[in-house]
């Protein structure tokens, strides 16, 4: 019996950070930085000017179930996210 290897890549989720008039700078800044653990200070600090400039931002793009696991994970800390599905 050969095996066959599923090549189907998953499918993938855009994570966006939505603005609210509830946290500081400081406040998205230290969160995206404990939550991601790559993201530079700067990169938090141009994440939280645009999703303030513009309403939204894009995070990261990544498979359901860890765009789930940081969606929960900005939600714990208050933040208003939304997944969108690329």
């Amino acid at each position: 019996m050969s095996s066959k290897k599923n090549n189907t890549a998953l499918p993938r989720y855009q994570v966006f950070l939505l603005n609210d008039d509830t946290h500081s700078f400081e406040d998205v800044i230290k969160s995206l930085c404990d939550i991601f653990p790559t993201i530079t200070t700067q990169q938090a600090i141009d994440a939280a000017t645009t999703v303030h400039q513009e309403g939204k931002c894009l995070l990261v793009t990544v498979h359901l179930e860890l765009a789930e696991t940081y969606e929960a994970w900005l939600v714990k800390a208050g933040l208003l996210v939304k997944l969108e599905k690329v």
